[in-house]
């Protein structure tokens, strides 16, 4: 029997200690998941010596790389999850609905993640796994997406699921009509296009002695995205002018389903890049601004020191 992508089951655990999954693991299915390309590749460390027959002599296994992508749909559960676990502080309250607010900690948090053919009973289990980076696209008529980035300690080929009764969700996805975006405070009903993209610039450290990481470490958290909007006075002159002369801004987007939702909160940003629009035919003038999220320096706000904090309600006790 030959495996289909159909039957894929993605699934995840926190570790407590890196690159070790726990002795009973608890998995959560990742939900809103089309497509993926986490795998591991070794190099090979092949002989140079010279030899009369003017072949190879010797080759032996050298430094596994593991680590790829997941290509999302966003959703009430799902990749919010992975978000929370790249940035690294999770604060829920409530009680269903719950509350989670995530913000940027030290580093980001430690999962096993597998990768389950139902079809076949042949599992990939990488373990030490750090999310690297997150992107996230919303258009007004489509399901908003995005891809989330990873690296691994190490993986290895399973013929038994690590939890064969997992955390299953449903998916229930957001999209562009139902969502909402302010800028500025001011709300922005006019844009056609907005992207995020955040990453921990990841450090693969390797040591004499073995062929797995050494250690993941975090960089620099840095935030960054792009918005479209037609040309106009009353919306997209502001805009202008701010990048122009450098004046502060801050972004805010929420998604909505039913009673769910998350919000993507960036209380100061700064725009980048070319603010004078091109004219490209007879259609409508279309304005494009990129910006970077800085930290917050006001010390009385909620998000001081935060460049970037994301809200999610739900009916998960747990965000991870």
């Amino acid at each position: 029997m030959s495996a289909s992508g159909s039957n894929l089951k993605l699934s995840f655990v926190e570790e407590t200690t890196w690159g070790e999954t726990p002795a009973t693991p608890q998995m959560k299915v990742l939900a809103g998941v089309t497509a993926e390309s986490i795998g591991g590749t070794q190099e090979a460390l092949v002989s140079n010596a010279l030899n009369p027959n003017r072949g190879v002599d010797f080759m032996a296994a050298g430094q596994i790389t593991a680590g790829g992508s997941i290509e999302y749909e966003l959703g009430v559960f799902g990749a919010v999850s992975l978000m929370a676990a790249a940035m690294g502080d999770v604060t829920t309250t409530g009680a269903g609905p719950y509350t989670h607010e995530v913000l940027v900690a030290d580093g980001p948090k430690f999962l096993t993640i597998e990768k389950w053919h139902s079809d076949i009973d042949v599992g990939f289990v990488f373990k030490g796994c750090k999310i690297n980076t997150f992107s996230l696209n919303a258009t007004p008529n489509a399901i908003a997406t995005g891809s989330i980035g990873l690296l691994a300690k190490s993986y290895i080929q399973s013929g038994t699921e690590l939890d064969p009764t997992p955390t299953q969700l449903s998916h229930a996805f957001h999209d562009g009509i139902r969502a909402s975006v302010e800028i500025g405070g001011v709300a922005y009903n006019v844009l056609s296009n907005l992207s995020l993209e955040a990453t921990n610039n990841l450090e693969d450290s390797r040591a004499i002695g073995s062929d797995q990481s050494a250690a993941l470490t975090p960089g620099r958290f840095e935030v960054s995205g792009s918005f479209t909007l037609p040309l106009s006075v009353d919306m997209a002159l502001p805009l202008i002018s701010k990048a122009v002369n450098g004046t502060e801004d801050n972004l805010k987007v929420t998604f909505t389903n039913g009673a769910s939702t998350v919000e993507f909160f960036l209380p100061r940003i700064k725009y980048s890049g070319d603010p004078v629009p091109k004219v490209g035919g007879q259609s409508l003038i279309n304005l494009e601004l990129s910006f970077t999220a800085l930290l917050d320096n006001n010390p009385l706000s909620t998000t001081y020191n935060e460049s970037i904090k994301i809200t999610v309600v739900n009916n998960e006790a747990s965000l991870i």
